[in-house]
């Protein structure tokens, strides 16, 4: 394996250990806006190789991508109710 990859690879496992990541399908609330948020997905930046969370409001036809740390930072608070 090369270098970099090693390191990529040693990079994903070190942040997976720093932050628990969200459940597929789960729903989040943002704090500020009050818009209802389901993650669709999560994995690893390939470049950066830190986590990400996609997710999308409901009735909207776009997704969004953020790194976990930051949607894990209290901005979003999980939805225990679903939508």
């Amino acid at each position: 394996m090369a270098k970099w990859a090693e390191q990529r690879n040693r990079a994903m496992i070190n942040t997976e250990l720093q932050h628990p990541m969200p459940a597929n399908g789960s729903f989040w609330t943002h704090v500020k806006t009050n818009q209802v948020y389901q993650v669709l997905s999560n994995g690893f930046d390939s470049e950066q190789g830190i986590q990400i969370v996609n997710y999308h409001r409901a009735g909207d036809a776009h997704t969004w991508v953020r790194p976990v740390k930051m949607f894990m930072d209290g901005r979003f608070k999980l939805n225990e109710e679903g939508a």
